[in-house]
């Protein structure tokens, strides 16, 4: 049996006060909702921290909410949980409808299958998930696993399909074939998947310290066009490889590079660490 997760990143619950199903976050909820399925149907069990005791649909009450009742395990369920599968993930429906994760944190019941009926299984809490989203930029699709939806970056995901996609452009429109793109504060791998779709470069090299960016990049690497290597820390796609650098790696480096202004011939030069603005001086007027 595993938790149920919703494309909120929430995670769904019993209520005992109001008998009702609710989700809310991940790390403050109560994790007392396990199901049990099969091909074609589900058993709902909640943990009322003494037994497990199964749930039943009761009646749907006003606005759509459904009631639900508690039996022993090995009861009979006289209206059974529907399990309607999706490619990655599946919906619920009980008595024809729909149990919908609103965002207020209720559930509700409707007719259709979109996002808010979508559900998920995860073993471990910790696991990372999300909506995955799929936007064509400049005639090429760029896939993107939206953990947060109110994250800046994320919201401009879902807006334009990139964040920063002027500057994204231009840096495109600069970057010589056959070189070498350096992202320094990879993030969840937004510059990455952009470079590694619509530029020429050669290889990608990603430092990024935050442990829980990585789980988003390393997810989201693979949904640009790459061959996968297992055993190495990078992932190879049709034209260029991207190699994570992660946080032990990045303390023993001694070295910054740096590019000249974009009308300078592009060449590297090792310089000693220091504050950016003591090795690259602005350019003189004229």
């Amino acid at each position: 049996m595993a938790s149920i997760y919703t494309c909120h990143n929430t995670i769904l619950y019993f209520d005992a006060p109001t008998m009702s199903l609710r989700h809310g976050p991940i790390n403050t909820s109560p994790k007392n909702l396990t199901v049990r399925r099969g091909a074609l149907q589900a058993k709902l069990f909640w943990d009322d921290g003494k037994q497990s005791r199964l749930l039943r649909f009761a009646a749907e009450v006003a606005d759509g909410e459904f009631s639900w009742t508690t039996a022993d395990v090995g009861a009979d369920t006289p209206n059974p949980i529907e399990v309607v599968d999706t490619e990655y993930e599946f919906g619920l429906r009980v008595a024809g409808l729909f149990i919908s994760a609103v965002l207020d944190g209720s559930t509700s019941t409707i007719a259709h299958l979109r996002d808010w009926e979508l559900f998920h299984f995860r073993r471990d809490y910790r696991e990372v998930s999300g909506t995955i989203i799929s936007r064509k930029v400049e005639g090429t699709d760029l896939c993107f696993l939206i953990a947060d939806p109110q994250d800046w970056i994320a919201k401009n995901q879902l807006r334009f399909g990139v964040y920063e996609r002027s500057m994204l452009e231009l840096m495109r429109r600069h970057a010589p074939t056959d070189r070498t793109f350096v992202d320094i504060g990879a993030n969840v791998g937004n510059h990455l998947v952009y470079m590694s779709r619509l530029s020429g470069v050669k290889r990608i090299i990603a430092f990024e310290p935050n442990p829980e960016a990585i789980k988003l990049l390393r997810i989201n690497l693979p949904r640009a066009p790459v061959r996968s290597q297992a055993g190495t820390n990078f992932v190879a796609p049709l034209q260029e490889e991207i190699e994570i650098i992660p946080q032990s790696l990045v303390a023993g480096i001694k070295f910054q590079r740096f590019l000249p202004p974009l009308d300078r011939p592009i060449h590297h030069v090792d310089a000693p660490s220091r504050n950016g603005s003591q090795i690259v001086k602005p350019k003189t007027p004229g």
